[in-house]
């Protein structure tokens, strides 16, 4: 709200679609992804810190530097990768507080999605329909975690095996 009021760098809400004006639909969509992804990314940076500061001092990264390698290619090659491990596993269990997250933003943003027939079937109390929509959810909260857990195992050889 505060680039919004009492700044007025940007719209508080509205919705136009994406064919119609790239540059309003963007604008339009900065704050939604602000307020999804503000909370979500201050723990996954915080989790990357701890992940690359861990891994920077295991007895390969020092073998790997001690062989002559360039600190770029110790840091991609050997750092990244072993530190992803962690934070892909934070980002999967994140999936579904994001997933619930979006339906209030919807809602708050006027944004079309599943927001607005979830909470009119709610009024109305059609079971069938809220139950086909956190249906529909749970599908893609299902999905999200499969490709994390894909993700997961083609970063570490450990669990390709498994």
């Amino acid at each position: 709200l505060a680039f919004a009021q009492a700044l007025r760098w940007m719209p508080a809400g509205g919705y136009v679609p994406l064919a119609q004006d790239p540059a309003r639909h963007l604008t339009l969509l900065a704050l939604p992804a602000l307020a999804i992804g503000k909370g979500l990314i201050a723990v996954v940076f915080r989790m990357t810190r701890a992940a690359v500061l861990d891994v920077l001092s295991r007895e390969h990264v020092r073998t790997a530097r001690a062989k002559g390698l360039t600190p770029w290619r110790v840091l991609l090659r050997h750092v990244v990768r072993n530190a992803l491990v962690p934070v892909v596993t934070v980002l999967g269990l994140q999936m579904g507080g994001l997933l619930g997250g979006t339906v209030l933003v919807e809602y708050v943003f006027n944004w079309p999605g599943l927001s607005t027939p979830l909470l009119k079937a709610v009024e109305a109390r059609d079971y069938p329909m809220v139950v086909g929509i956190v249906l529909t959810i749970s599908i893609l909260f299902v999905l999200l975690n499969l490709a994390m857990d894909l993700l997961h195992a083609a970063l570490d050889p450990r669990i390709r095996r498994a």
